[in-house]
């Protein structure tokens, strides 16, 4: 006997909703079967979740956020698509719609985000109802939280950075770099999802060597706990890397910087009591001799 298959179709095709949106689709239930498939009721569940995990390397450090990483139901709504009855032989499509909540200070509404440590989901959970003696059938679908783009952003502020042999903290390895100076700029620290991260960079000086790469990082950092508690674990992981020079470059020779912001595993940077989301640019130079310098520039993302 064929199973009956059930689709949950949103009208969005992207699946992604702002807080205060309504989510019109429609429940698709295909029935196989010659005979009426009988039904005791079909309920639909949209559930937003926050779940926290340290990881396991930083596991031990502190005993006072445990409670707070347990799994934290941010919003959940049931609501009745239609009452116990028969699906007929063929496809029967059932509409619905059910609203998401405007984010509020008391109950939050944060962007989807998936990281290593910190995940944000928002899915919509079907149930068919059936006897005891027939398991009920259940579907779920993923959407997407993005927050509206502010009407008031905030002003750009441009950012300088210097890379030299100052940099370097380790005295021996740093008579052994070569004699340099790398400047540049990124235009704004205050950074658009919606818009690439722009600037520039140059090779003023380079004597008794040469470089051999130029890359810029874009980390994040998932903060489980309190922002405030130094003791609470911080996990950097690198979410993209653009190279913007293989091989040396000519001195003095500004090198624009335009590099599209990810979608995903990126959202707007967010604190909280629980957690953060934050990131960063880490400006990286490869010298010949495989030498590294880098210079780390703090970023907020936002809509």
């Amino acid at each position: 006997m064929t199973a009956p298959i059930l689709e949950i179709v949103l009208k969005r095709p992207s699946k992604i909703y702002n807080p205060g949106e309504t989510l019109y689709g429609c429940l698709v239930v295909s029935n196989p079967c010659k005979s009426d498939l009988k039904h005791d009721g079909i309920i639909m569940q949209l559930e937003g979740v926050l779940s926290i995990l340290i990881p396991p390397s930083k596991q031990g450090l502190i005993d006072t956020v445990v409670n707070s990483l347990k799994p934290t139901v941010l919003h959940s709504e049931v609501l009745e698509i239609c009452r116990a009855g028969k699906f007929p032989h063929g496809t029967s499509e059932l509409p619905f719609e059910v609203l998401l909540p405007i984010s509020s200070p008391k109950k939050p509404i944060y962007e989807t985000f998936h990281g290593n440590s910190i995940n944000i989901h928002y899915a919509l959970r079907c149930t068919v109802k059936r006897s005891l003696l027939s398991k009920p059938l259940i579907q779920m679908t993923e959407f997407l939280v993005e927050h509206k783009p502010s009407s008031c952003p905030l002003p750009p502020r441009v950012r300088e950075f210097s890379l030299t042999p100052a940099n370097v903290n380790n005295a021996g390895e740093r008579s052994r770099l070569p004699n340099f100076s790398i400047t540049g700029r990124l235009d704004s620290d205050m950074c658009s999802l919606s818009k690439p991260l722009t600037g520039e960079i140059c090779v003023q000086e380079c004597s008794g060597g040469v470089v051999n790469s130029i890359e810029v990082q874009l980390h994040r950092l998932e903060t489980c706990g309190n922002p405030a508690d130094h003791l609470a674990p911080t996990e950097t992981s690198e979410v993209q890397s653009w190279q913007v020079c293989d091989g040396d470059v000519a001195r003095g020779l500004a090198i624009p910087l335009c590099l599209p912001l990810p979608r995903v595993f990126t959202c707007a940077t967010v604190s909280s009591r629980n957690f953060a989301i934050g990131f960063e640019v880490i400006i990286q130079v490869a010298f010949c001799n495989d030498h590294l310098v880098k210079e780390t520039i703090p970023i907020v993302l936002e809509r």
